[in-house]
């Protein structure tokens, strides 16, 4: 089993995503997209590079922020607590919204793959990496920068 994972990754880690396929019709449960998906496939090829030539960019933030949070958290010790009522507020209506449009996204297409298949399908299924060599799907590309 893990070694056809591994194949699977190696077929999809190798594919051309210069040509992204935009039919939807491969995707019985998402039945359009959103105005930021369109952009991200319009511009995959520059995220990728980006990328590449970046590598230790995620490690570097981990680091700053996680230095950040012991460093605020010494200097707030003595200072008087701040009143972030309002900012709180409007942080967790942003993650609302947020959570909201990822329901809206994956919801119609995780209950079409259960209700048409199986629960392990909509796990296990694999029909996103086998696409022919020119062509690779949406969720392929959006979720596979490297």
């Amino acid at each position: 089993m893990q070694q056809r994972l591994l194949a699977n990754f190696s077929t999809f880690s190798s594919k051309d995503f210069t040509h992204i396929n935009r039919n939807w019709s491969h995707y019985p449960g998402l039945q359009f997209t959103f105005q930021f998906e369109e952009y991200l496939v319009d511009y995959l090829e520059v995220f990728r590079n980006y990328v590449r030539n970046h590598p230790l960019l995620p490690l570097s933030l981990t680091l700053v922020y996680c230095l950040s949070i012991v460093r605020v958290k010494a200097w707030m010790q003595y200072q008087p607590p701040y009143k972030l009522r309002v900012p709180l507020i409007l942080w967790n209506a942003v993650l609302a919204i947020f959570s909201i449009m990822g329901s809206i996204r994956v919801l119609p297409e995780l209950y079409w793959m259960i209700t048409r298949q199986s629960f392990f399908a909509s796990t296990c299924d694999d029909r996103f990496i086998d696409v022919s060599e020119n062509e690779t799907t949406t969720n392929q590309s959006m979720f596979q920068f490297q």
